[in-house]
């Protein structure tokens, strides 16, 4: 009985970790597509702004995050527009 316990418990462990990492590979991606787009756009005074990009921990948010980016005529709007989800997603 122990041993199937023992056994259960270990088999949630591992599929809990394929699921983080499959979430935290959908995520690298989305937040690499935000920093390249800063860059590109604002150059390297985006730099400080990007140092934030990681902290941004849901799909649906990144996306977001990056249609508003889209409208953003400069660093000050891109900028409002991360620390805006950050100061959201910490409520």
């Amino acid at each position: 009985m122990r041993i199937i316990l023992h056994e259960i418990v270990r088999n949630i462990k591992q599929k809990k970790a394929v699921r983080k990492a499959v979430w935290k590979g959908r995520l690298k991606p989305s937040r690499r597509v935000i920093c390249k787009y800063l860059a590109r756009r604002f150059g390297a005074d985006s730099a400080s702004v990007q140092e934030k990009v990681p902290q941004l921990t849901d799909m649906d948010v990144l996306d977001r995050v990056l249609e508003q980016l889209f409208a953003a005529n400069t660093l000050e709007e891109a900028r409002n527009i991360i620390w805006e989800e950050l100061s959201q997603s910490s409520y």
